[in-house]
């Protein structure tokens, strides 16, 4: 089995730790701008926030699993810290994939948010006036269909005609 140096891993429990609290106070300085906009965000909604928990799961786990390891704690607790070893990376797992499944989320939040933005923008350059009054129309009518066709198969005649193949 490969084993990593002690104070390596102590170096990687240090790095997690220190990324997640300082992720979770950039997520949570987030979430407070958020919560101006939209009251109803929820803290979970956020993905800096739920990447700072998981990287300080992470930093326990590597600190239980260095424990372990090394024989920090007595023979008689691994009834405790055992389980607690394996819970605490369940929840890192469970983290991982609520952030993940968020990410999901959002980008595609994200891109109905700019199909709508280029549908309604779209739809704005569909609108025409209406030749009776002032009002705009969002659709052609009827007649002017026909008379858009109308004017297409005469012109379609014309250059026949003037191709010489009519």
């Amino acid at each position: 089995m490969f084993h990593i140096d002690p104070r390596l891993t102590a170096v990687f429990i240090l790095f997690f730790f220190a990324l997640g609290i300082y992720t979770i106070y950039t997520g949570s300085r987030l979430s407070k701008k958020e919560r101006v906009r939209d009251p109803k965000a929820r803290w979970y909604t956020n993905v800096r926030t739920l990447t700072g928990i998981e990287y300080a799961l992470l930093a326990i786990v590597l600190a239980v699993n260095l424990g372990i390891t090394v024989g920090f704690f007595p023979v008689s607790f691994s009834i405790i810290v055992v389980p607690f070893y394996y819970l605490v990376l369940l929840l890192a797992a469970g983290i991982m994939f609520l952030i993940i499944f968020q990410s999901i989320f959002v980008t595609n939040r994200h891109r109905r948010e700019a199909a709508q933005k280029i549908r309604s923008a779209n739809e704005a350059k569909v609108v025409t006036p209406n030749h009776q009054g002032e009002t705009p129309k969002a659709y052609p009518s009827a007649e002017q269909l026909a008379h858009k066709r109308d004017r297409r198969r005469k012109a379609a005649a014309a250059r026949r005609r003037q191709s010489g193949r009519a």
